[in-house]
């Protein structure tokens, strides 16, 4: 949790405790009322509900190894302005990495 996280997370405990109104954390956390309500609701019972609830989490997304080199093949300045068609050519050529010229995707 960041500095900003818990400065955020104390104006919001003393909104819900009656310390300052919901319009002046508001304000103070630079966020519509209707907005304050919502995070005020989110936090009901939860020490970090004001936090994106999947923050800190794994992504679903994944890139494939073979993919990743064959992108840091292709970021380096020799390859730089290639079009597809020609940086596959020079992947099967120079590093012996198969990729289909329609979709990106390796030979089967």
């Amino acid at each position: 949790m960041t500095q900003a996280d818990r400065d955020r997370l104390v104006t919001l405990k003393k909104a819900a405790s009656g310390a300052i109104r919901q319009w002046e954390a508001a304000a103070e956390l630079k966020v519509s009322e209707r907005q304050m309500r919502r995070l005020l609701a989110s936090c009901a019972g939860r020490r970090q509900g004001h936090l994106a609830r999947l923050r800190g989490r794994r992504s679903n997304r994944k890139i494939d190894e073979e993919r990743a080199q064959q992108e840091a093949i292709l970021q380096q300045d020799v390859y730089r302005g290639f079009g597809p068609t020609l940086a596959g050519e020079c992947l099967d050529k120079k590093h012996g990495i198969q990729v289909s010229k329609r979709d990106g995707s390796k030979n089967g």
